[in-house]
């Protein structure tokens, strides 16, 4: 059973809006810093990318699934259900 919002999948907006608002907070402390623009740019891109890439391999260990290191990297791994 999937927890759902309407006719919508719950986890893909819970997960949408926490990199949201990971890019608005790190905008935010960012420019309460005196940080340059790149800089919440990449915070806020490594944060998606590392999410992305934890919840998959999450994802594969607790169903019994293997991961090999060298499939992190290629973007059909993360495309394939």
């Amino acid at each position: 059973m999937h927890a759902e919002l309407g006719s919508l999948r719950a986890y893909p907006v819970v997960y949408l809006a926490g990199v949201l608002l990971h890019a608005v907070l790190a905008y935010i402390f960012c420019r309460r810093l005196g940080l340059r623009r790149w800089w919440y740019r990449s915070v806020s891109l490594s944060y998606l990318l590392s999410m992305t890439a934890g919840a998959r391999v999450l994802f594969d260990v607790t169903h019994g699934a293997s991961v090999k290191p060298l499939d992190l990297v290629t973007m059909s791994y993360y495309l394939e259900c």
